[in-house]
């Protein structure tokens, strides 16, 4: 019996994936194509999301994919998507791509700021309201997030990618509400640091602040489980732990206060 039959039922029959050449978004691509989705990857690099599409090609021959090289912090280019795609019935999307900005606000580009909120918040919300509007007509579909624990409180001298992360948790959280009548599922995976690129890559030293990292397959793995039966998901024991200390133990000025010191041990001292 095809154990995934149901999925790709309900899911089906293509998934909108993007950021999904690296890391979490990779990881969701390799798994979906296990279980039968066709698959729509969006990446800025051209190079590795070709080369990403046709290692998973090889190992899943049977579905098809779909690339598309864009950068989705700039203004247009969602819109481009959703019609470069018009011809395909798409049952999942997952908003995966994002950016980060660190150090003091005021000493970061403004024009690096801007783009952060195109690609972190206005991507992901234009593209679970087109894509929401047709899976609730046609009762079936999922909507999976990708937010982060830096979304939980906020977090000085990661400013606006914090805020930009809350935005999705609440967003998300309320379309779980608002679609589950409609027999659309939406879900928010909000993990800690992650071996990814996107991690590895970062002017910050997390190694400062003694942070564990989860891999991106785990990480995938937990949101998919919990996709059809939460709103919100944090992977990760410790990470849990940390949301559940930030939101119950500690008042809303000693967060500030303990995460602001914690990110100056970790960002180097011009940047602040």
């Amino acid at each position: 019996m095809d154990r995934h039959a149901a999925f790709r039922q309900k899911y089906g029959p293509w998934a909108l994936i993007t950021g999904g050449s690296a890391g979490i978004g990779e990881a969701f691509a390799w798994i979906l194509a296990e279980r039968g989705i066709n698959l729509i990857l969006v990446a800025r690099n051209h190079e590795r999301l070709e080369q990403k599409a046709a290692d998973i090609q090889a190992q899943n021959p049977a579905i098809q994919i779909r690339t598309q090289a864009a950068d989705l912090s700039v203004s247009g280019t969602v819109a481009a998507l959703i019609q470069f795609n018009n011809d395909l019935e798409i049952g999942l999307v997952i908003p995966n791509a994002a950016m980060e900005t660190n150090g003091a606000f005021l000493k970061n580009n403004f024009d690096d700021e801007a783009r952060l909120i195109q690609l972190n918040i206005t991507a992901p919300a234009q593209l679970a309201h087109h894509y929401g509007r047709l899976m609730s007509q046609r009762g079936h579909g999922g909507i999976l997030f990708v937010s982060s624990i830096a979304g939980y409180g906020p977090t000085p001298y990661l400013a606006n990618y914090g805020a930009s992360k809350a935005y999705i948790i609440s967003l998300g959280e309320s379309l779980h509400y608002e679609l589950k009548k409609l027999n659309v599922d939406v879900l928010v995976l909000s993990p800690g640091l992650t071996d990814t690129p996107f991690a590895t890559n970062s002017t910050i030293d997390w190694d400062q602040i003694g942070a564990p990292y989860m891999d991106a397959d785990t990480t995938a793995l937990i949101g998919l489980k919990a996709f059809g039966r939460k709103s919100s998901i944090i992977p990760g024991r410790i990470n849990w732990l940390v949301i559940f200390v930030r939101k119950y133990f500690l008042t809303r000025a000693i967060n500030i206060t303990v995460f602001g010191r914690m990110l100056e041990r970790a960002i180097s001292p011009d940047r602040l």
